[in-house]
C-alpha cells in the first residue's frame, strides 16, 4: 500500500453469514478493509485480475474468483436453483453472488481481452460444451441439459450434458481456460524441480 491507507479486518455480515461463506464458497472468513486514499497493490500472481463495475444486477462468479471489492459490494453464497445445475453443472452447490453498487476485482482464469461476453435477452439460450463460463448476471439462469433430444443421443454425440444459460443478462465465458491451467501446472512443475 502507498499512501495515507489504514487496514482494518473484521468479520463482515457477522459469524453465521461469515461461516456460511467460507465453507460453502471458500471466501475467507474475516475480510480485510483498506481505507483512505492512495494505491494498493496486489500480490504477484499467475492469475489475471479483471475488475467489474456492478450497479442493479448482482454478479454470480466462480468459487474462489472474488479477489476484493469497494465497500459498497456484499459478498454471499449463492445455491444452485435446480438440481442439474448442483449435481450436473460442475460448478458445485454454491457459487459466490457479489451485489451492491462498486467494483469488484475478480481472480479470471484468462486474461481479461480473453473472456468472451454473450449479452442473452430474455429467454435465450447459450448453451456450452465444458466448465467456462466464469460469471454471469443474477438474472440469467443456469443448468445442466442433455445434448442431445434423447439421452442415447446425448450419449453418443460425445458431447453428454451442456451446461445451458437462459436470459436475460450477461455470460462472461473463459475458452481458453485449459490454457492457462496447464502453464500454471507447468509452472509449478518446473518450480518444485529445481
Amino acid at each position: 500500500m502507498k499512501g495515507d491507507l489504514h487496514l482494518e479486518s473484521d468479520m463482515q455480515q457477522g459469524l453465521s453469514r461469515g461461516l456460511m461463506r467460507k465453507f460453502t464458497t471458500g471466501e475467507t472468513l474475516f475480510q480485510s478493509r483498506i481505507r483512505g486514499t492512495g494505491e494498493v497493490y496486489l500480490e504477484p500472481s499467475f492469475g489475471h485480475y479483471s475488475l467489474f463495475n456492478i450497479d442493479q444486477d448482482a454478479l454470480i462468479v466462480d468459487k474462489g474468483a472474488f479477489y476484493c471489492a469497494s465497500g459498497g459490494l456484499e459478498v454471499s453464497a449463492k445455491m444452485q436453483s435446480n438440481i442439474s445445475s448442483a449435481l450436473f453443472g460442475g460448478e458445485g452447490l454454491f457459487q459466490t453472488e457479489i451485489r451492491g453498487s462498486g467494483v469488484v476485482v475478480l481472480v479470471s482464469p484468462v486474461p481479461t481481452d480473453e473472456l468472451l461476453v454473450y449479452q442473452l435477452g430474455p429467454q435465450e439460450k447459450l448453451s456450452v460444451d465444458g466448465s467456462f463460463a466464469f460469471a454471469r448476471t443474477s438474472g440469467v439462469s443456469f443448468q445442466a441439459e442433455k445434448s442431445g433430444k434423447s439421452l442415447l443421443q446425448s450419449v453418443t454425440s460425445g458431447e453428454g450434458l451442456l451446461q445451458t444459460f437462459t436470459g436475460p443478462g450477461v455470460v462472461w465465458i473463459a475458452p481458453t481456460e485449459e490454457v492457462y491451467k496447464r502453464l500454471g501446472a507447468f509452472s509449478h512443475a518446473m518450480q518444485a524441480g529445481r
